[in-house]
C-alpha cells in the first residue's frame, strides 16, 4: 500500500527526533508512569506538541474520556491519525489538531495538560510560551505534567580536542554512545541549584538572572560550565537526562588551574525559552 506524504518544508527536523523520543525508553516510560498516576478516568486531557502521540494514547489507556493531540507538523499529524483509525479507540474519544500549541482555541476547561517541550534547562523549545497560553483552557484544579523543573549547575573540565584541532564549542553530554567515543566530564564543584520552576504556577518568569556560588573541591583544571535540570514529572516521579531528553549542556570556559578550596561566581543571564544566542554567562574567583 502507498501512503500519501504531504509537503513540509520541516519533515527532517520533526519526525525524526520524534522518533527518537519514542524509542528513549527511559524517557517515555517515565512519562507513562506519570501519566497512569495523574490522569483519571473520564479526565479531559491535551497532548501538547504531541510528536507520534504516544504520550496521547498513555493518557487514552489511563482512562481519560477525551484527549486533544495538538501537533504542527502536518506529517506528524497524518501519523497519529492513521495510528489513532487503527487503535482501539473511538473517533469520540479524541481530536487531532494540526495547529500551533501558542495559538490553538480549544473551546473546553481541560483536566490534564501534556506538554513536553522542555529543551535544558528551559533555554530551548517552547515550555513556557505554550502553558502561558493553554492555561487560559485550564481550572483551578487543573493538573501539569510535567509538574516542574529544577535547574543546577557546576565547573567541569570537558574534552574540547577533536580530530587533533582544540574547538571552543559548547559540548552535550549525550547519554547512548558508546564509551570508547564519548568522554565524561570531570566535576570540581557539587552541583548548584540555581533555579525552580513550578509549572501549574501562571507567573513564571521570563528570565533567568543569577549569580551561583562555587567551591572547588579538588585540584585540577576547569574548562567548562556545566548546565543541567531535573524534570518532576509528577510529586514522585523525575527525569533527569536520557536519550532524547535534556542531555547535559557544557558551555566552554578558557581553561584555569583551581585548587581545592577556592570560591568562584558565576553569573548568568537568559530569556527563558528563548535560545543559547540569549545566553550571557561568566565567572570570576573570589
Amino acid at each position: 500500500m502507498l501512503h500519501h506524504m504531504e509537503n513540509n518544508d520541516s519533515f527532517w527536523g520533526s519526525t525524526d527526533f520524534a522518533y527518537t523520543c519514542l524509542i528513549d525508553n527511559k524517557r517515555t516510560s517515565a512519562f507513562r508512569e506519570a501519566i497512569m498516576q495523574t490522569v483519571k478516568k473520564g479526565n479531559i486531557v491535551v497532548d501538547a506538541g504531541s510528536g507520534t502521540g504516544i504520550l496521547g494514547l498513555f493518557a487514552l489507556e489511563a482512562g481519560a474520556s477525551h484527549v486533544t493531540f495538538i501537533e504542527y507538523d502536518s506529517i506528524l499529524c497524518h501519523s497519529i491519525e492513521q495510528s489513532l483509525r487503527e487503535s482501539i479507540y473511538d473517533q469520540d474519544q479524541y481530536t487531532i489538531l494540526n495547529e500551533d500549541v501558542l495559538t490553538v482555541d480549544l473551546h473546553q476547561k481541560i483536566d490534564v495538560i501534556i506538554c513536553e517541550m522542555i529543551a535544558t534547562a528551559l533555554i530551548d523549545e517552547m515550555q513556557i510560551p505554550a502553558l502561558r497560553h493553554l492555561r487560559k483552557f485550564a481550572h483551578e484544579s487543573t493538573k501539569y505534567i510535567p509538574v516542574g523543573i529544577e535547574n543546577f549547575a557546576d565547573l567541569v573540565f570537558d574534552n574540547d580536542e577533536f580530530y587533533g584541532h582544540k574547538l571552543h564549542i559548547i559540548r552535550y553530554e549525550y547519554c547512548g554512545y558508546a564509551k570508547d567515543q564519548s568522554w565524561q566530564p570531570e566535576s570540581f564543584t557539587e552541583p548548584e541549584k540555581y533555579l525552580s520552576v513550578d509549572f501549574s504556577k501562571p507567573n513564571i518568569s521570563d528570565e533567568v538572572n543569577t549569580s551561583i556560588q562555587f567551591k572547588i573541591i579538588k585540584n585540577g583544571s576547569i574548562n567548562g560550565l556545566r548546565i543541567r535540570n531535573n524534570s518532576i514529572l509528577s510529586p514522585n516521579i523525575y527525569l533527569d537526562n536520557s536519550l532524547a531528553y535534556c542531555m547535559p549542556i557544557i558551555l566552554p570556559l578558557q581553561t584555569r588551574n583551581v585548587k581545592a578550596g577556592e570560591e568562584y561566581e558565576c553569573t548568568m543571564h537568559y530569556k527563558i525559552c528563548g535560545g543559547l544566542q540569549n545566553l550571557r554567562y561568566a565567572i570570576v574567583r573570589h
